[in-house]
């Protein structure tokens, strides 16, 4: 199974959330791990002693983000991301890896953030 990063719309049946998809850069994708991610790289210590509750709580389920937390999951991820080569020798995972499925929810995150009134981000 895979770890997945969606943009979500707030109100059921509402197409927002296809229509900003389809604006996500051909170059990234939903990709966001794999399952065992959960623990190994969210439920990391290292992301607990970075602060990254969003990312940390991924170790106990999915995260469905709106509002006003997801510029908090953008810093989350964008702090991971200035730490890469110390989250790969923690976590023992490679940084080309572990960088292209941050940046694949800090795309995602870029996409709704003018949105956010109709629309959220899951990573599941």
């Amino acid at each position: 199974m895979s770890l997945l990063v969606s943009i979500i719309s707030k109100q059921q049946h509402d197409p927002i959330a296809e229509t900003l998809e389809a604006m996500i850069s051909p170059i990234q994708n939903n990709l966001f791990g794999v399952e065992s991610w959960r623990k190994r790289v969210c439920g990391h210590d290292i992301v607990r002693v970075f602060e990254c509750a969003i990312l940390y709580s991924l170790k106990e389920g999915d995260a469905y983000v709106y509002d006003e937390d997801i510029p908090t999951l953008k810093a989350e991820l964008e702090l991971l991301l200035e730490n890469i080569a110390q989250l790969s020798a923690e976590t023992s995972m490679d940084e080309e890896s572990l960088e292209f499925r941050i940046k694949n929810a800090l795309e995602a995150i870029r996409v709704v953030m003018p949105h956010r009134d109709k629309a959220g981000i899951a990573l599941w």
